[in-house]
């Protein structure tokens, strides 16, 4: 793209694996729709705040009764699966609650379900933040088929509100990310940077919105 002569770049994550200074040198202007909380460069970065997203979510758990969350996390070396592990931590952390052990997997559908076998197994869980919307459906996918109930048994949030998410036999609570606001943001900086106006506020950080549907409750009696 810069030997083509671009007057700008758009980069989904992840970003931590591009090379910063060879960007930064040329010279043409970069949006990354990720926000990074520690971000120093001239980037321009919009997205929602995960890490603040993960713990909104994790508190609504602990707020229904559960004594802990597991957690599903996205793969290692992206942004956002620091970031929302950290949020899932941090609420586990102020309200003096175990932190269990995170399960790794790669956004999908198939690692959901992988990840919930195991916990399944596991009679002390009672309540999963999935990574993602995908991840929390492959979860459902393998409780109910190791015959137990959502949200009666284990109750499951995920992140991202996908389409589907709205859709499923049991629709899925989750944390929305509005894409067509961190699109227009993203855009609106870019351009000025392109044109040469000043750039308000380079890294910006959107705030999700929980979306309450039918997959978490208040813990079952069967599972402490």
């Amino acid at each position: 793209l810069l030997g083509r002569g671009v007057d700008g770049i758009v980069v989904s994550e992840p970003a931590d694996n591009l090379q910063h200074t060879e960007l930064l040198s040329r010279g043409v202007p970069v949006l990354f729709l990720e926000f990074q909380p520690e971000n120093a460069s001239d980037w321009i970065m919009v997205g929602i705040n995960d890490r603040l997203a993960a713990r909104t979510a994790t508190e609504y758990l602990l707020a229904l009764g559960h004594r802990t969350v597991w957690h599903i996390a996205g793969p290692a070396g992206w942004g956002t699966s620091q970031n929302r592990l950290l949020g899932w931590q941090d609420a586990l952390t102020a309200a003096g609650a175990h932190i269990p052990e995170p399960l790794r997997g790669d956004w999908s559908t198939e690692s959901g379900a992988a990840a919930g076998l195991k916990l399944a197994a596991l009679a002390s869980v009672s309540a999963v933040l999935a990574g993602n919307d995908e991840m929390a459906i492959g979860a459902i996918h393998s409780f109910e088929k190791a015959g137990l109930s959502v949200p009666r048994d284990i109750s499951v949030v995920g992140m991202d509100d996908i389409p589907v998410a709205a859709y499923l036999h049991t629709p899925l609570t989750t944390m929305r990310q509005d894409f067509d606001q961190i699109t227009r943001e993203g855009m609106s900086r870019l351009l000025d940077a392109i044109e040469g106006r000043p750039v308000i506020n380079r890294n910006l950080g959107l705030q999700a919105e929980l979306v309450i549907r039918e997959t978490a409750a208040e813990p079952s009696l069967n599972r402490p």
